[in-house]
């Protein structure tokens, strides 16, 4: 049963990433800390022709390397992005829970 649920998941994923190679979509980029600990969760809003239809879905969570500023929060979904070859220029908007800006890169 879980190696179903997991080829499940990652089919999913798969077919998530797959759409977001070749769409223009928005991120909402939101930290949350848990004791000592931040976490950054993505989540996308784009067209899909699979559905025909605006959907929103979640795409990533991860643990940010050091603080929860800007810099830290851009990095880590930069990373992700690359990891997946999708490009930065499909993204249309980023609305944010107002993490600390960052100035430079």
């Amino acid at each position: 049963m879980k190696r179903r649920i997991d080829e499940r998941a990652q089919n999913v994923e798969k077919t998530l990433l797959s759409e977001l190679h070749f769409s223009r979509f928005s991120l909402l980029l939101d930290e949350a800390t848990f004791g000592s600990s931040s976490v950054l969760m993505i989540f996308v809003r784009y067209f899909t022709p699979s559905v025909n239809c605006v959907t929103d879905e979640f795409v990533f969570s991860n643990y940010l390397e050091g603080d929860s500023k800007g810099g830290n929060i851009f990095r880590c979904m930069e990373g992700y992005l690359q990891e997946q070859n999708i490009s930065l220029a499909n993204i249309t908007a980023v609305v944010t829970d107002a993490a600390p800006a960052m100035i430079g890169r």
